[in-house]
């Protein structure tokens, strides 16, 4: 939550102090931290059900794809986004920026369908009115014969 809260106010002084109206630019700077941020988040997002989740597929859950299809895009427009201030004056750049953006997008798009349409298995629920069985072998492994 802080970190969320740490760049709306970085965004609102960037602007406040470089957003002059009559020579408007995409905020690039601003753009990389924002993309940076979402990356690391969905880094540890996946990290996080990869590591605490009781599903051994997790690539067959609905949240998976979301949070992959937003990893893929904000990675793939990271560095088109940072250089858009920069090279804006560019004819190359300006028709790879519109080949490498739309190329993403669809991607993204195509993604989301995906997501959205396909019927993903629900993991079991716990039954906790049986009591699970441990059959841990601790107790024939530390004993001595």
């Amino acid at each position: 939550m802080g970190a969320w809260i740490g760049f709306i106010l970085f965004s609102l002084s960037y602007f406040q102090i470089y957003g002059n109206k009559e020579n408007y630019k995409f905020g690039s700077f601003v753009a990389g931290i924002e993309a940076l941020l979402l990356m690391l988040l969905c880094g540890y997002y996946l990290y996080f059900q990869i590591t605490h989740t009781f599903n051994m597929f997790v690539y067959r859950t609905f949240n998976f794809w979301i949070i992959v299809t937003f990893f893929l895009f904000v990675s793939s427009t990271f560095f088109l986004y940072l250089m858009a201030d920069s090279m804006a004056n560019s004819k190359d750049f300006q028709k790879y920026y519109m080949y490498i953006n739309s190329g993403a997008n669809i991607l993204k798009n195509l993604l989301l369908a995906f997501a959205i349409t396909r019927k993903f298995v629900q993991a079991p629920e716990k039954d906790y009115s049986r009591p699970e069985l441990d059959l841990d072998d601790d107790l024939i492994l530390n004993h001595k014969t």
